[in-house]
């Protein structure tokens, strides 16, 4: 999956412009001339980026785009991404349209914090592609996904990601910052587009997805604060016991334990990565050694 997404690249930009965060051992030399950057531990998405944004700096870069590995560039995407970041005042973020996988159907093109449910939305999501006259109206966005976006080095390093989400709604976390940042606008491109493939790793409703989705949105509603967070939050909590519901209903056990775990992790304000037990995760009765 990765070395697809890196050929997709290197038809459109030099490998010495490439960077991988490397969250689990690969085969650097696999990766036809591209820096590779093994950590040490995996720190998850936000950690992933903010490595990223530090090696940027390191090198002289100015500016970047950041993708997961489970993306496909169109042709011009990445040019066409970093020709509309700005480094003024005012400095740019923009993200792609992002269509997902190989059919014509969108994935995300910008979208909006629902700060009344705690959760960042992705707009046009399932519809066909907007005709370029429409794109032109959608240019502003107050929420962007994680899966692909370009941004200024220095607004990355001085606004960096949060990590202790490990997974999930760190973007939308981000884009809460950034909002509160006057210096900084959030964009869709006209042009740039990449194809999405969600990973299988964290599919729909396995305890994986379920347990990090769950307590990092109630972390998310916490975070926005005021009345729009305690809203929030209640949103949360009411789409919880859905989830505690359904998965008992449907027979996933793990995916129910999960869920609960990750109450009583909000309620501890236990952050991290979690502790699991062969990929399962544990009975909510068992001690969580958070960032094992």
């Amino acid at each position: 999956m990765t070395m697809r997404c890196v050929s997709s690249l290197l038809s459109q930009i030099a490998p010495s412009q490439i960077v991988v965060i490397a969250n689990s051992p690969v085969d650097a030399e696999a990766f036809l001339g591209c820096h590779v950057l093994a950590q040490v531990t995996n720190q998850g998405y936000g950690g992933a980026v903010n490595a990223a944004a530090r090696f940027a700096e390191d090198v002289g870069w100015t500016r970047l785009v950041v993708t997961n590995n489970d993306v496909v560039f169109l042709p011009a995407g990445v040019s066409t991404l970093f020709s509309e970041i700005s480094l003024g005042e005012q400095q740019t973020v923009v993200a792609p349209l992002i269509l997902w996988g190989d059919t014509d159907k969108v994935w995300s093109y910008g979208g909006y914090l629902s700060k009344w449910r705690a959760i960042g939305l992705n707009r046009l999501k399932s519809q066909p592609i907007p005709s370029v006259e429409s794109r032109a109206l959608l240019s502003s966005s107050t929420f962007i996904s994680g899966c692909c976006f370009g941004a200024p080095v220095n607004l990355l390093r001085e606004r960096p990601f949060e990590t202790e989400y490990f997974l999930y709604y760190e973007d939308a976390k981000w884009c809460l910052d950034l909002e509160r940042l006057s210096t900084a606008n959030l964009i869709v491109s006209k042009e740039a587009a990449i194809r999405h493939y969600p990973s299988s790793s964290t599919g729909i409703k396995t305890p994986l997805y379920l347990y990090y989705n769950t307590r990092n949105r109630m972390f998310f509603a916490s975070a926005i604060g005021g009345f729009p967070g305690f809203v929030g939050l209640a949103y949360s909590l009411l789409g919880m016991v859905k989830n505690v519901i359904v998965q008992i209903i449907t027979g996933n056990k793990p995916g129910a334990l999960a869920v609960l775990r990750a109450w009583q992790d909000f309620v501890a304000g236990r952050l991290g990565r979690v502790a699991t037990n062969d990929g399962h995760f544990l009975s909510i009765a068992q001690k969580n050694h958070a960032g094992d």
